[in-house]
């Protein structure tokens, strides 16, 4: 009787497979090895390497090496007629790779990524490629769904209590939700920080907007480092945005205010 795995790899309608030549060797593989019922056996590299081909062929456009790291590590299965098989199971679907009469591939494509899985990839994608980014602090700072995009926008904070002022090093990104890939990402990487208070507290850089404006509303007031010239020189800066009049229909407006000094920079 045939399981309902069995069952599923036998539903064509929502199985693609194709039968490709039987690799040779296999026995002096440093991996995990299959033996199917004709003593054939069959390793994990060589699975890989037969997913690796598929996707090739369907125009992926990632390295072998990038491929190989995404599928993770394998389980193993059986089949009542196709006897063993490794499984893959992640981002690029789920592919059933057997031995037995040739190597046998049945993929389950990737559905529609949610936005839970969208904000798990991004995350994953900026461990990547954002140097050091685990021990930093990154906070989301805007999220949006754009149909079929996900955008997010991240932005680096002070590690309190030792830092008082960073730059703010941003970081951007882009997901399609149906290929599930990235289509945009852009970041900084200065590396600027103050660990010494700054001699304008907080409320004294309120009052000296709101001398200028005495009816602002603030939306943010945030001590920041600060460069002009590609970090050959720095500034701590208070940083405000706030809207200059009691009026919701009153854009908003931006200052900077020398940190040390008080004075109101450009």
């Amino acid at each position: 009787m045939l399981t309902n795995r069995s069952w599923r790899w036998l539903r064509s309608a929502v199985v693609l497979t194709c039968l490709l030549s039987t690799a040779q060797g296999g026995n002096n593989m440093n991996d995990n090895n299959t033996i199917d019922s004709s003593g054939y056996e069959f390793s994990e590299t060589q699975a890989r390497d037969r997913v690796c081909e598929f996707l090739e062929a369907e125009g992926e456009s990632r390295s072998r090496d990038e491929i190989r790291t995404i599928l993770g590590a394998p389980s193993v299965d059986s089949h009542p007629i196709l006897g063993p098989y490794y499984v893959f199971n992640g981002e690029l679907g789920e592919f059933w790779v057997t031995c037995n009469r040739g190597s046998m591939i049945a993929w389950f494509a990737p559905g529609r990524l949610t936005v839970s899985e969208a904000e798990l990839l991004v995350q994953d994608f900026f461990k990547r490629h954002i140097p050091d980014f685990e021990n930093r602090n990154f906070e989301q700072v805007y999220s949006q769904m754009d149909e079929p995009h996900w955008k997010e926008e991240w932005a680096e904070k002070p590690q309190r209590p030792q830092e008082q002022a960073i730059f703010e090093n941003w970081a951007t990104v882009t997901v399609d939700m149906e290929s599930r890939r990235v289509t945009k990402f852009s970041y900084s990487d200065l590396r600027h920080t103050r660990t010494s208070p700054p001699k304008i507290s907080e409320a004294e850089a309120r009052q000296i907007i709101l001398k200028q404006y005495p009816m602002a509303q603030f939306v943010s007031l945030n001590l920041m480092e600060d460069t002009v010239d590609g970090g050959e020189n720095w500034r701590t800066i208070w940083y405000a945005v706030f809207v200059p009049e009691r009026d919701e229909e009153t854009p908003r407006k931006l200052m900077s205010i020398d940190a040390d000094t008080g004075e109101i920079v450009p």
